[in-house]
């Protein structure tokens, strides 16, 4: 009471939780949304467009080339315009071959790109050939045709050496 003998009004009561109605209200905007993002993601290719009909094609190497006073503890590697299918780790392995005689290696392919990484440094003042043979598919499993040849020397001008002769039986 107050002192003009006026009974104050009793303070407004907050529920402690909301009243069924609006949970419901709620829970159905949630299920609504989840619903609306859920149908955005699509795993497959997007529609339209023209047709991928082409193998992947060579974009770059590293070392470029021919280049030459590469380092021994280089990664070699090789880009393509396209990502290459998931399952092209293990078929680029068995694809590359190199000369002289292939040092130990470890190949990853990531997207449109392989790295071969070898174990220990290449021999010191050797020229190289690394060979991709064709086979390696892209996303829509289309191979490629021909060959990737990368030549480069740890050392200074390329030296190849050509075998010249006859053979008789």
């Amino acid at each position: 009471m107050t002192a003009a003998g006026v009974r104050a009004p009793a303070p407004a009561r907050v529920p402690a939780r909301p009243a069924r109605g609006r949970r419901a209200t709620s829970a159905l905007t949630l299920l609504a949304a989840g619903a609306a993002l859920g149908a955005c993601a699509r795993t497959g290719f997007p529609e339209g467009g023209p047709v991928d009909d082409k193998p992947p094609s060579l974009v770059t190497t590293s070392p470029a080339d021919r280049a030459t006073d590469v380092s021994p503890e280089s990664t070699i590697e090789i880009v393509f315009d396209e990502p290459l299918a998931p399952n092209a780790q293990a078929q680029a392995s068995r694809l590359i071959f190199f000369n002289p005689s292939r040092p130990d290696v470890v190949t990853d392919v990531d997207g449109e790109k392989i790295e071969i990484q070898p174990r220990g440094p290449l021999e010191p003042s050797t020229t190289y050939s690394v060979t991709l043979l064709p086979g390696l598919p892209d996303r829509r499993n289309i191979a490629m045709k021909e060959p990737v040849r990368l030549l480069f020397s740890t050392g200074g001008p390329l030296t190849l050496t050509l075998l010249k002769g006859k053979v008789t039986a």
